[in-house]
């Protein structure tokens, strides 16, 4: 059970590509919805995509979990490394949205 920590950070990227695939399927559905109302389209079709989007929602949410265990497992493997990346990307974050608000 002792995995590699690349292992572990390869299955998050994966988890994430994933879900911008996921995410990329359910604003094209909306954008189908919208432009099926302006059509006049039926009732059916608009159930259709309320289902398809909580289905794909259903499958985000169990993504997310996987990756919160898989991170979670991460930080508790390597505490200090974890920390680093995460005062990194914060300080990254801090700078952009810095350069952002100018």
């Amino acid at each position: 059970m002792n995995r590699r920590p690349t292992a572990d950070l390869d299955t998050v990227v994966e988890d994430f590509a994933t879900l911008r695939r996921d995410i990329a399927e359910v604003v094209t559905h909306f954008k189908d919805d919208a432009i099926a109302r302006a059509d006049g389209a039926d009732r059916s079709a608009v159930e259709q995509v309320e289902d398809e989007a909580g289905r794909i929602y259903g499958k985000l949410a169990a993504k997310s979990k996987r990756s919160a265990r898989v991170l979670s497992r991460q930080v508790e493997e390597q505490p200090i490394a974890s920390m680093l990346v995460a005062f990194g990307l914060g300080y990254l974050s801090r700078l952009l949205m810095a350069r952002r608000a100018r």
